[in-house]
């Protein structure tokens, strides 16, 4: 049981560092298309239209948590929607929890609208902190939808209870919505009030598209590569278990 246990983990653990050392050397993995992320122009172009801002969020999660993964690549969508801001010249408004989001948020936003080509749209007034409590930060981006209207409204990270409130009000008030979380038990608010939403595990690579990184990009497809040996366990574990093999199977890798 344990040979098989640790002959898996550094199987997978080789996995990942292989295939970061490969983008790294430029064998950099090609990602799909991820329609979500494609949209994010449409809704920041939307704006520029409408003359109005974009609302975003990263949810409630802490970065000192087992959840730090999700609001990093929450905080790098937030840097991407930055820079298609800075590009189309949209005002931007970011509603934050947790006081060390704020010069985390200044530094990403600032940088965004400096790559999209407008550095001089950049205020501190378009971070919103909101509070450490949900119920606040729930009441302040409702609001602030509600009075501000804003053309695209958006959610990434670890959004949690507060996701269907805040979707409603934006969808009450006519915005475009797009939203994406690996904490698949709001899977089905996001697909029911957005326009566009990223499933399960897209964020993380939406993250790593955005942020070119290559260690990120490399990481995901040695996460694909783990997924596919499990898969492949799974199914052998199905049909030997089907053919009243399975006893054998477990005596071999020694279980």
């Amino acid at each position: 049981m344990k040979i098989f246990e640790f002959s898996v983990f550094l199987i997978s653990v080789l996995s990942i560092i292989i295939s970061i050392h490969l983008a790294k050397k430029g064998n950099v993995p090609r990602i799909r298309k991820i329609i979500c992320l494609e949209a994010l122009d449409e809704l920041v172009g939307r704006a520029a239209e409408m003359g109005k801002p974009v609302h975003i969020a990263t949810g409630m999660s802490k970065l000192e948590s087992a959840e730090a993964p999700i609001v990093a690549a929450g905080l790098a969508m937030l840097g991407h929607v930055a820079y298609l801001c800075g590009k189309y010249k949209v005002p931007m408004r970011y509603t934050c929890v947790y006081g060390y989001n704020i010069p985390i948020a200044q530094d990403l936003i600032k940088s965004g609208y400096t790559r999209g080509g407008h550095p001089e749209l950049y205020s501190d007034d378009l971070i919103f902190y909101a509070g450490d409590h949900q119920q606040s930060y729930s009441a302040a981006m409702m609001g602030y939808i509600m009075r501000e209207r804003p053309a695209a409204n958006m959610m990434f990270g670890g959004i949690k209870y507060e996701t269907l409130n805040v979707l409603g009000a934006g969808a009450v008030a006519g915005a475009m919505q797009a939203a994406g979380t690996p904490r698949l038990y709001y899977q089905p608010f996001l697909v029911a009030s957005c326009d566009y939403s990223m499933i399960g595990d897209e964020l993380f690579a939406a993250a790593a598209v955005v942020s070119g990184i290559p260690d990120e990009l490399g990481a995901i497809r040695g996460q694909d590569i783990i997924k596919f040996i499990a898969t492949i366990l799974v199914i052998i574990s199905v049909i030997l278990a089907s053919s009243g093999l399975g006893s054998l199977f477990l005596k071999l890798i020694g279980m």
